[in-house]
């Protein structure tokens, strides 16, 4: 299982369906957050200003090229906004999935961070709960099969 992966599906998912019903959980910031953008980002921006609202980010430009945000959904850190928004900006997302997608990569544990039990139990009840397909939304695959003698081999005797 590929923890990093299979989170960023189980993460995904959520937001989809807090999407499809209408209850996007967004969190405000400690404080507004004000970002300066650059000319070309600031452009895709402005074209992509509502589609990042219904991604559940709260925001407005305020001109010379600042914006300022307010709330962001709330499984994204409020250390990760500005890395999330300009991912978004730079990849120029186009669609709600894609912009999840660049929101669940940086809110996911990585791969190799240490499982307590209880997170790695967590994530083996999730891997239940899958409803499509067996990959992140940037198609890592989530669990995988290894042969035996695959395995063995790395851990042969000295």
């Amino acid at each position: 299982i590929d923890q990093h992966a299979l989170q960023e599906k189980l993460l995904f998912e959520r937001l989809l369906e807090q999407k499809r019903k209408g209850l996007l959980r967004t969190t405000p910031c400690q404080t507004p957050k004000v970002f300066r953008l650059s000319q070309e980002e600031l452009s895709v921006f402005e074209t992509q200003r509502e589609l990042l609202l219904q991604c559940g980010f709260d925001m407005e430009s305020f001109g010379g090229g600042d914006i300022t945000v307010r709330h962001s959904p709330d499984l994204l850190e409020e250390s990760k906004l500005e890395t999330v928004l300009r991912d978004c900006l730079k990849a120029n997302d186009t669609t709600v999935s894609a912009v999840f997608a660049t929101i669940v990569r940086h809110s996911a544990i990585s791969s190799d961070h240490p499982l307590t039990p209880t997170e790695a139990l967590r994530l083996l009840e999730g891997l239940g709960k899958i409803e499509e397909g067996w990959t992140c939304p940037h198609g890592r695959r989530v669990i995988f099969r290894l042969r035996f003698q695959t395995i063995e081999k790395y851990f042969e005797k000295l």
